[in-house]
């Protein structure tokens, strides 16, 4: 046990060697550059080093750690600091004030800002809903304009068609008129030449037979 011991104390005592000359050289604390000196396994190497190197660290902020100040020291410093805050809270309480006055004014200018977007939009808002009303008057114009233009074609059909019709009427009451004003001349049967001894007229003067007794 007491071997164990010793060779523990033996190994921190070169890890500490070994880190106090890398650091003089400035190269990096490591397990690997340790061991490179010291020799060992890295089971044995890391937990040691992990433990001086924390208590080097403590070592180190212990050295730089500031003494306390003296009690008069630290009263003068105290009234110093004080005047100090003093002039300079003034000194802040004017840029504030100043600051303040500037935040105003851009706020002034922001609300004014805003308030003619807003009109803005207002007015944008109008031209498209005027946009809106003339686009669907249009459409509603043009569909009026193609209904128009169908009521027209439809009459223009209907009207060449009447025109047509009394077109034919008018051609077949010239024909008839014309048919009743030259009517073909009667003819007899036969030869076609007049009858100049109609059948009455044979026998008339004749004497009337006389019966016999």
């Amino acid at each position: 046990m007491a071997q164990k011991t010793n060779s523990n104390a033996s190994l921190e005592k070169r890890i500490v060697a070994a880190v106090n000359e890398l650091d003089a050289k400035g190269e990096s604390v490591t397990n690997a550059s340790v061991r490179a000196i010291t020799g060992g396994s890295f089971r044995d190497i890391t937990p040691v080093l992990k433990r001086v190197k924390a208590e080097l660290e403590e070592k180190s902020r212990a050295d730089r750690a500031v003494p306390g100040m003296p009690e008069d020291v630290l009263d003068a410093v105290a009234e110093l600091w004080t005047l100090a805050w003093n002039k300079a809270d003034e000194t802040a309480a004017a840029e504030r004030r100043g600051h303040a006055t500037e935040v105003d004014k851009v706020k002034a200018e922001l609300a004014d800002q805003e308030e003619a977007v807003a009109i803005v939009e207002d007015e944008r808002d109008q031209a498209i809903t005027r946009a809106e009303i003339a686009e669907a008057e249009l459409a509603e114009t043009r569909n009026a304009l193609h209904n128009s233009e169908l009521a027209i074609a439809e009459l223009r059909g209907r009207l060449a068609e009447r025109l047509a019709h009394e077109k034919k009427s008018d051609a077949a009451k010239v024909r008839s008129k014309s048919a009743k004003q030259d009517p073909k001349p009667e003819t007899s049967e036969g030869d076609g030449q007049p009858d100049m001894f109609p059948e009455n007229d044979k026998n008339v003067g004749d004497p009337e037979p006389i019966a016999a007794e």
